[in-house]
């Protein structure tokens, strides 16, 4: 056991840790084969302090995380801070952006960007080059940028509201020195939250889904040209917003 020494002098309160009886998972078909998509539910899920309870799930296959990146922006997130949750744990330093902890699509948490330098950057996270997907909720107020990778000076990967509300991704194609697009049908809402993806398959087939739908794709010679590293979310690889 471990031995601790010292004192505490003053009051302080101890919160109850949540607790839930077992995890269930779920798959499209019950056949669980390769095309089914998972779905974890925590049954019994409480809260000895009677505290909101928000499921945060990473996973794993074969034992290694596929997942990158994991900002769920709930109540530990701050004015500055973060917190990642995926396997490498590359927390967000946030600048600008306003963190609401009553916001967001399930009402434990979200940053509003104000299209003037407010951006949130991970502590040390590079995309892959291709093979990768990126998805959000997102209530957008503007045509913005909702993340982005570059170098600083050249944008790699985009994916943008444009300014009649459609989702727009961009690709640079190293084969043909192009950048390709996809964007996507539907006029994001303004007052109701979105879930919108975009997706990047080691064929080099880049697809813009929006609310679970596929609304665009597009296609690539060859994967990007590798400039990555200067990841963000809310502000572009240049800086714009």
């Amino acid at each position: 056991l471990p031995i601790v020494s010292g004192f505490v002098s003053g009051d302080f309160i101890v919160f109850a840790a949540p607790s839930i009886t077992s995890v269930h998972v779920n798959s499209t078909t019950g056949g669980n084969i390769t095309a089914d998509n998972l779905t974890a539910y925590a049954i019994n899920a409480t809260d000895g302090d009677g505290d909101q309870i928000k499921n945060i799930t990473v996973w794993y296959l074969n034992g290694t995380a596929i997942t990158g990146l994991y900002f769920p922006f709930e109540g530990s997130s701050t004015g500055t801070f973060t917190k990642d949750y995926a396997h490498n744990q590359n927390n967000g330093t946030v600048t600008g952006a306003v963190f609401n902890s009553t916001g967001g699509q399930d009402g434990f948490g979200a940053y509003q960007f104000d299209g003037s330098g407010d951006k949130i950057v991970p502590s040390t996270y590079t995309p892959p080059i291709n093979a990768y997907t990126f998805a959000a909720w997102i209530l957008p107020a503007a045509n913005n940028v909702v993340l982005a990778d570059g170098n600083g000076a050249f944008t790699s990967m985009r994916v943008s509201i444009t300014s009649d509300g459609k989702v727009r991704f961009d690709h640079f194609d190293n084969g043909d020195s192009s950048c390709h697009t996809a964007t996507g049908s539907t006029t994001i809402s303004l007052t109701n939250w979105s879930h919108i993806v975009a997706s990047m398959s080691s064929a080099n087939i880049m697809k813009v889904y929006v609310n679970g739908l596929v609304e665009a794709n597009a296609s690539l010679s060859s994967p990007a040209n590798g400039n990555q590293g200067d990841f963000k979310i809310g502000q572009g690889a240049t800086g714009q917003n």
